[in-house]
C-alpha cells in the first residue's frame, strides 16, 4: 500500500510525502520526501498545482 501527502512550496520546490507499508511488516512504513523545482515544470502545470495547493490549505483551514 502507499499514501502519498502534499507537504507544500517552499523556496521554489514543491514537496510530497511517500509512504509504503512494508510486505513483511504491517506496522513498518517507509517513507520518503520527493520535491519538484517549480522552473522545471510546464508553466500550465505550475499554475493548477499552485491553484490547488491553495484550494487544498483553504480547506484545511475550514475544519
Amino acid at each position: 500500500m502507499h499514501l502519498s501527502e502534499y507537504l507544500g512550496e517552499k523556496d521554489g520546490r514543491f514537496y510530497l510525502r511517500r509512504k509504503s507499508m512494508s510486505l513483511l511488516n504491517k506496522n513498518k512504513w517507509n517513507e520518503e520526501i520527493w520535491y519538484a523545482i517549480a522552473e522545471d515544470l510546464e508553466p500550465a502545470f505550475l499554475k493548477k498545482l499552485r491553484r490547488e495547493a491553495k484550494a487544498w490549505e483553504e480547506l484545511k483551514s475550514d475544519r
